[in-house]
C-alpha cells in the first residue's frame, strides 16, 4: 500500500487531498486514488482549489516540481 504524504488535509470527498508543499507559487497536492485508481500529485496556483485548475499532474512530487520549473523556464525565456 502506498504511504500517505505528510501535510494539511484539504478534503476527503471524493478523494483525500493533502497539501504537500508550495513551489514557485503553486500548491502541490497529493490525491489518494479512489477504488482501483492510482494516487497522484497535481499543482494548482497557490490559493486556488480543485484539480480543474491543475497546471501539472504527475506520479511523484518531483515530477510535478519539474513540470512547474519547466513552465517558469518558458516564461523567463519569453520575457
Amino acid at each position: 500500500m502506498e504511504e500517505e504524504p505528510y501535510g494539511v488535509v484539504l478534503s476527503t470527498n471524493p478523494c483525500k487531498e493533502v497539501l504537500v508543499e508550495r513551489h514557485r507559487g503553486y500548491d502541490i497536492i497529493w490525491c489518494e486514488g479512489i477504488e482501483d485508481e492510482k494516487s497522484f500529485y497535481y499543482a494548482i496556483p497557490e490559493g486556488t482549489y480543485g484539480i480543474g485548475k491543475a497546471v501539472a499532474i504527475g506520479d511523484t512530487v518531483v515530477d510535478v516540481r519539474w513540470a512547474i520549473d519547466e513552465i517558469f523556464g518558458k516564461q523567463e525565456k519569453n520575457e
